[in-house]
């Protein structure tokens, strides 16, 4: 069995020490690692329904492996990568032919990250996962960008579910919002993810290997 240690945002100011030096962060094995997760979640049949930045843990090991980086090589990005696992399945739901698209009675997931969809109070499926995560490699590209590891989404401030669903929903659809342009040089191809998963329909199969290919070309 293996042993957690951090959460993913730990290596926020780790990345942010070698990019002071290298000044850039490829970015793209992490992104991908985060998309793996999901994905193998989603081929054991499960809609996750809760992905936020506390559920990505890195495996103990990754102090070490850390620790042997060489500033301005991709070593730092790739071990982080490899250690990367999804954990706390406690409101997943299994999916199965007969589960079909309907309004849920309750909201389910972490406001901060929902997806849009779930926001408006329809029930979770494969696309809603994607763009949950979405939003948690924003928060991580948003802290990168900025140097501020306790930094939040922009919507963070909100007082409530609805209140964070309304400010979402204003900042995602304007491509020129303040929201984009805190990814930076990341946003374009983060918009065009972001595109392709709200483009899906509720039992729409993603092209994880589509997806794959974006994130892979991120750096910071």
């Amino acid at each position: 069995m293996e042993k957690m240690d951090n959460t993913i945002s730990a290596v926020v100011p780790l990345l942010l020490q070698k990019k002071s030096s290298s000044k850039t962060i490829n970015f793209g094995p992490i992104a991908v690692a985060l998309l793996a997760c999901i994905r193998a979640c989603h081929e054991a049949k499960n809609i996750f329904r809760d992905v936020k930045s506390d559920n990505f843990m890195l495996t103990i090991d990754a102090a070490a492996a850390i620790a042997k980086a060489k500033a301005g090589s991709t070593i730092l990005e790739n071990e982080v990568a490899s250690r990367i696992r999804l954990i706390d399945l406690a409101i997943a739901t299994q999916w199965t032919p007969m589960y079909c698209e309907t309004d849920e009675a309750d909201f389910n997931g972490t406001p901060l990250y929902a997806s849009l969809n779930v926001h408006s109070g329809k029930k979770a499926s494969f696309r809603d996962d994607l763009e949950a995560l979405g939003y948690v490699l924003a928060e991580l590209i948003i802290q990168l960008n900025s140097g501020d590891p306790s930094k939040k989404l922009p919507w963070s401030h909100g007082k409530s579910d609805g209140d964070i669903g309304s400010i979402k929903k204003l900042l995602v659809e304007d491509k020129s919002s303040d929201f984009y342009a805190q990814l930076g040089n990341a946003s374009r191809l983060f918009s065009k993810y972001l595109d392709i998963i709200r483009g899906y329909s509720f039992k729409e199969v993603p092209d994880y290997d589509e997806l794959t290919e974006i994130l892979s070309k991120i750096t910071l």
